[in-house]
């Protein structure tokens, strides 16, 4: 039988699990209930990137979804001694996704009431950063990448050029057999790079309920 962990809870815990690796990191972790469930959602500015921060509180998450059948089922968890988490089983299924774990030595079963979400925004220095090395890979000005909308500089996506982008390094380099939308150059570089830490901010969520510190 495993121990309940409420939503509030798992929330200070992943903030825990952040600060280990991301410690000049600020982290937005707050959570929201409604009807049927609760969540935790994980918010930052450029810092470390999706991947990285998905890897750890994805540990964190007492929910699953098939997507192949549109069924939500759930996941137990180790929480071991030190604090840290590992994946136990998942239950609810009419098939296991992944195979049951023994339980480690004085590790105790629990499960995670909410379900969790990522979501790493891109500050305007960053993306600056970024165009400015897409221009420079295309032989252009960092202004014709951008133009005004309403007072507001942002990228320009209707601009192609003939730039390429690393998959696994974020490098960027020209090319001469295709073009891309520069909007999604800077998605993908982005991506796959650290950023310099910001603070997160929550002002356009109005649903959240509480954050944790």
């Amino acid at each position: 039988m495993s121990r309940y962990i409420d939503t509030a809870e798992q929330a200070s815990m992943i903030r825990k699990a952040l600060k280990r690796p991301f410690p000049a990191v600020k982290f937005s972790v707050r959570l929201q209930r409604y009807a049927g469930g609760s969540c935790v959602n994980v918010r930052w500015v450029d810092g470390p990137t999706q991947k990285s921060v998905a890897e750890i509180v994805n540990l964190f998450d007492g929910r699953r979804f098939d997507g192949m059948i549109d069924l939500a089922y759930y996941a137990d968890h180790y929480l071991m001694p030190d604090g840290s988490v590992e994946f136990a089983c998942t239950w609810g299924h009419s098939h296991e996704s992944e195979p049951d774990r023994p339980k480690p030595e004085g590790a105790e079963l629990v499960h995670f009431s909410g379900s969790v979400s990522t979501r790493r925004e891109l500050s305007p220095e960053f993306e600056a950063e970024i165009v400015g090395e897409i221009a420079a890979a295309a032989d252009m000005r960092p202004d014709e990448l951008f133009r005004i909308t309403n007072g507001y500089r942002h990228v320009d996506g209707n601009v192609r050029v003939k730039v390429f982008v690393d998959r696994e390094t974020g490098e960027i380099w020209p090319i001469t057999n295709s073009e891309e939308y520069v909007s999604h150059l800077v998605h993908q570089a982005g991506s796959l790079r650290d950023g310099k830490p910001r603070k997160a901010t929550h002002a356009s969520d109005p649903s959240v309920a509480l954050e944790t510190s």
